[in-house]
């Protein structure tokens, strides 16, 4: 019976911290200088996906992104502005984009703090695709 209740905990705390649509997956790697944040997404068959990366507080450098398929992806910061500028809307099928994280008016590196969320919209049922962040 304990074993029961243990696997019924999980199964809650799961559902719990797996908000939103689609599956995101965030793994975090910190390296001496960098700070790495890598999600993984499946799109629901309603054709999107989103849920909670993080809270980064930091400088954003890069972005690598990958798709299966056509796909709009937004990283949004707490006072919802996308902070990658609409630059990742229309990503074509199979591209692989690298963006430097750079805004266009001051040449500085995207400046962000708190919990970003993370949405993919108008893709596939199914479809999926990787966003890896470095971060200071």
């Amino acid at each position: 019976m304990a074993k029961f209740i243990t696997v019924l905990w999980i199964l809650i705390l799961a559902v719990v911290i797996v908000h939103g649509e689609g599956t995101v997956t965030v793994t975090d790697v910190t390296w001496q200088t960098m700070n790495q944040t890598t999600i993984a997404w499946t799109a629901s068959t309603n054709l999107y996906a989103t849920g909670s990366v993080k809270d980064i507080s930091g400088e954003i450098q890069r972005f690598v992104l990958t798709a299966s398929v056509a796909t709009n992806i937004y990283l949004r910061d707490a006072q919802s502005v996308d902070i990658l500028n609409g630059m990742t809307a229309g990503m074509t099928t199979g591209a692989v984009m690298n963006v430097w994280a750079f805004n266009t008016n001051t040449n500085l590196p995207v400046a962000t703090t708190g919990p970003l969320t993370f949405t993919v919209t108008n893709t596939a049922s199914l479809s999926t695709g990787s966003m890896i962040i470095y971060w200071r």
